[in-house]
Parts: C-alpha cells; structure tokens; sequence
C-alpha cells in the first residue's frame, strides 16, 4: 500500500505534469519509455504515444498476433495509488480519434473469468485492419 505522503508527492508530480498539455491527445516521445523498459526486462515497448491533461494513450504490437492495441490509462491516482477508472465510450472515441485512428475500427475485448489480466486501469482498444462483419454502422 501506498503512503499518504507517497500518494501526495505522485499527485503533484502527475498534476505538474498534465499541465504541459492541453485537452487534445498530442505526440509523446517514447525513447525514454522504451529505454526505462528494456533496462527492467520489458520486451514489448510502445510503438508510439500520446498525452492530453486528462490520459495517456500508448500504441502497441502484439508478439505473437501482430495486432496493434492502443491503451488508455487516465492520468489521474486513486487513493490507494492506482490510476482513476471510469473512461467513458465517448473518450475512448475521442482519444482513439486524437491519436490518429478515428477512420480505423476497434474492438474491446472481455476475456472468459479465467483469462482475465488486470493489473492496471486501462482500456484496451485492438486496432483492426477490416471492418467486421459484426459491427453496426449507420448505413447498416
């Protein structure tokens, strides 16, 4: 568990930090993430990033599949010093637009019980190349 002291530091450093950006999702260098991962043993570093006051989004290559996924985290703490939950479909749209991704169609996936990995609040939105034949439009 976090100390209240810890918690008020992360805060203030994350609040200093949002200011630097707006409300609109820009490009992030991720040089300093790839390197900080790959000294801690991360073998799969985002392809891309972006900011907004509000979230960070990181574009990412799955190993195995090669699908891209584009994962939303706000940048906000909760008490117990995990990310803020409740990102809405209609950020999820906005962010997905922002990043560059409005034209591409995405899918979220809810695994069974057993398959579930959760170790942060983050939405994770697969970037996919067709459009599926599940999917609802307006000219459908």
């Amino acid at each position: 568990m976090i100390s209240q002291k810890e918690l008020r530091l992360k805060r203030r450093q994350l609040a200093e930090d949002s200011r630097q950006y707006g409300h609109v999702m820009q490009s992030i260098d991720v040089t300093p993430a790839v390197v900080a991962g790959q000294a801690a043993g991360i073998t799969n570093p985002p392809k891309a990033a972006w900011r907004s006051r509000g979230f960070l989004a990181q574009l990412f290559r799955d190993r195995i599949s090669g699908h891209m996924r584009l994962s939303i985290q706000k940048t906000t703490l909760q008490n117990n010093g995990n990310w803020d939950e409740g990102i809405t479909w209609e950020q999820l749209m906005t962010i997905k637009d922002q990043c560059g991704y409005g034209r591409i169609w995405a899918v979220e996936v809810f695994p069974s019980n057993a398959d579930v990995v959760n170790v942060a609040s983050m939405r994770h939105l697969w970037l996919l190349d067709t459009v599926p034949s599940y999917g609802w439009s307006r000219d459908r």
